[in-house]
């Protein structure tokens, strides 16, 4: 069985992390788009700042992981745990292996437009609804300023018992 786990807002708090890079890099908020996926290249013309800057921001990426992360190793004997993010894959990539996140997972997948159950996942585990009512697979949509990942693993165990 492979869980998958959305990396932004919920194994990730990338609302602070944003707001670490607008201190690092002023105007990143103001420039950030409101919608659609994420180009590093087209916000660092938009800013005027070399896209290397943002892409150093990234090695501090480790420092906004939620701490609660520990808790998923509950589930790693019975489950195959696979971070599926939606983003540029450029920027998904670095931000994840920056992040430390790895450590705690078998892997990791990168959607850009396509559903998030193009990777072969049996559930999914999301922040947006949206996301979760786009695949063909059982999830929840979870709510950080609700709940921790304690949470998570309730949900998983009680969508598949233990094995």
């Amino acid at each position: 069985m492979i869980i998958g786990l959305d990396f932004d807002r919920v194994l990730f708090e990338t609302d602070r992390f944003k707001d670490f890079l607008d201190s690092e890099i002023p105007g990143f908020l103001e420039e950030y788009p409101k919608e659609g996926n994420y180009d590093p290249d087209l916000h660092a013309d938009n800013l005027e700042v070399g896209v290397k800057k943002i892409f150093q921001a990234l090695e501090h990426a480790d420092r906004f992981l939620y701490d609660d992360i520990e808790a998923l190793e509950e589930l790693r004997d019975d489950f195959q745990l696979m971070i599926v993010s939606r983003g540029d894959p450029y920027f998904q990539e670095r931000k994840i292996a920056e992040s430390g996140a790895l450590e705690h997972v078998d892997g990791y997948f990168i959607v850009e437009d396509e559903d998030k159950d193009e990777i072969d996942i049996d559930f999914l585990v999301d922040d947006r609804e949206e996301e979760i009512e786009r695949v063909s697979v059982p999830g929840i949509v979870f709510d950080r300023s609700e709940r921790s990942l304690d949470y998570v693993v309730e949900a998983v165990k009680n969508e598949f018992g233990e094995a």
